[in-house]
């Protein structure tokens, strides 16, 4: 997943290289929010939902970067 203050965009079978130039393009380059690239990628967009808040999420590694504490307790017991 790949994620912004507006929602979460969810790769189920894993990010490809173009997805990842995509995300960056976004957000380094145009400054946009991940909702106007889902045409773009393999992933889906979920509005309104971070990582931590996804039901039923895998992960097989976490990198909360925020500096909005968005990880509270509930959060890090899904991540266990």
């Amino acid at each position: 997943t790949v994620s912004d203050s507006n929602g979460t965009l969810v790769f189920d079978d894993g990010m490809t290289t173009a997805d990842w130039d995509a995300v960056i393009k976004a957000k380094q380059v145009d400054y946009a929010r991940l909702y106007s690239i889902e045409d773009q990628v393999t992933g889906r967009y979920v509005p309104k939902e971070s990582p931590w808040t996804l039901p039923n999420a895998k992960y097989d590694f976490a990198f909360p970067c925020a500096t909005q504490n968005e990880i509270d307790g509930e959060a890090a017991t899904q991540l266990i």
